[in-house]
């Protein structure tokens, strides 16, 4: 897959990343009930397939995409860009603020 760099950077990535949202879960801004296993596929496939960058955030799943996504780039041979990003908080009670 075709790199290009990334503004001012010394990083090269590909045009598609892969955003990790839905693999939150359920939640207030979720998509619903989500399998760890597919997700932990899904992110293999896209590596597999070239990608070379994944976005998540605490917020996606109150860190639930996060711990996902870790998991699965342990379990690859693959290493890709991570980007994240700050913003909402939340309570123990998982509300936001």
């Amino acid at each position: 897959m075709n790199k290009k760099k990334l503004g001012n950077s010394d990083m090269q990535i590909t045009p598609v990343g892969l955003g990790t949202w839905a693999i939150g879960g359920p939640w207030i801004y979720g998509w619903g009930e989500q399998d760890d296993t597919d997700s932990i596929k899904t992110i293999h496939a896209a590596l597999e397939q070239g990608i070379n960058w994944v976005d998540t955030a605490p917020a996606y799943g109150l860190g639930h995409s996060e711990t996902i996504t870790a998991r699965a780039i342990r379990e690859s041979s693959y290493k890709p860009y991570i980007f994240t990003k700050c913003g909402i908080r939340w309570n123990e009670k998982g509300e936001t603020d």
